[in-house]
């Protein structure tokens, strides 16, 4: 079911921040032209500003520079930090550095290798249109390997696979996505680990590089419309709309077999 709603009230969540001037970061205006040209592409409308989370009672604060996200953190109610959530990007021409990560971006404006602090890489794909098609991931096991493809039509997502390696064989799951018809204004994610072509890359949370990345406009374009259902863990989103058809909030439920969780809510808050 999807309701809409006229108005909503604007709620502003704050971090405390002490970030000063730093010398040695470059001038915004050393970024690629591709890399601009590319996030106007993929959040031609309102950005997002925070994102209010009543399953970890936290919020994920986004802060931006002449159009560009330089930060991207998570909160909690008390004003708190979470350590493993507090992500700074700094911006040159071809490489974009988020904290210890090295975002290597290839003439499309798109990572298309993240060198992580441990050395080992992810590497992204896309197609003409700009979209994921597909990432090869860095698992914790040095042994282990892992890529997901990801299947487009009509500018959504319908389906993604994850092939990854168990022992000496390969293994693989598929995921299926509907939609409904509003469109998805913002390019936004749905609520923690569902989406897993955007899966994180092991940190805390549900939140983790890869969804900087793509709020930073880096990994490509979003789904054209609202996803309605996804086809591993969650049964369907419900979405509250304000006026326009920006998504205020989104409920869905995690599915473990035949056990269904109580919904779980995220509110979205723009800029």
């Amino acid at each position: 079911m999807l309701l809409l709603v006229a108005t909503f009230s604007i709620v502003v969540f704050s971090c405390s921040d002490d970030k000063g001037d730093d010398p040695d970061n470059p001038s915004k205006s050393q970024v690629a032209n591709a890399t601009k040209n590319q996030i106007k592409e993929t959040f031609p409308g309102l950005r997002l500003d925070s994102i209010h989370s009543h399953d970890s009672f936290s919020n994920i604060k986004l802060e931006y520079e002449d159009g560009l996200l330089v930060a991207y953190k998570e909160c909690y109610q008390s004003g708190n930090v979470h350590d493993g959530v507090d992500f700074k990007l700094t911006y040159t021409p071809d490489t974009i550095y988020v904290n210890s990560y090295k975002a290597v971006i290839g003439e499309n404006g798109l990572v298309e290798k993240l060198i992580c602090p441990n050395g080992k890489v992810n590497q992204y794909n896309y197609d003409d249109q700009g979209h994921l098609v597909r990432y090869d991931v860095a698992v914790a096991n040095i042994q282990d390997k892992k890529y997901y493809e990801v299947t487009w039509e009509n500018d959504n997502v319908i389906s993604h696979r994850e092939n990854y390696q168990d022992g000496d064989s390969w293994e693989f799951r598929d995921v299926f996505y509907d939609y409904y018809d509003e469109l998805n204004l913002a390019g936004i994610l749905p609520p923690l680990d569902s989406f897993h072509w955007i899966e994180d890359t092991g940190l805390s949370v549900g939140y983790g590089i890869n969804e900087v990345l793509y709020y930073a406009g880096l990994l490509g374009r979003g789904t054209k419309n609202l996803v309605k259902s996804c086809g591993h863990r969650y049964s369907s989103f419900t979405y509250n709309l304000d006026g326009v058809g920006y998504v205020v909030s989104v409920s869905g439920s995690r599915i473990y077999g035949s056990y269904v969780e109580d919904p779980v809510t995220d509110e979205y808050f723009y800029q």
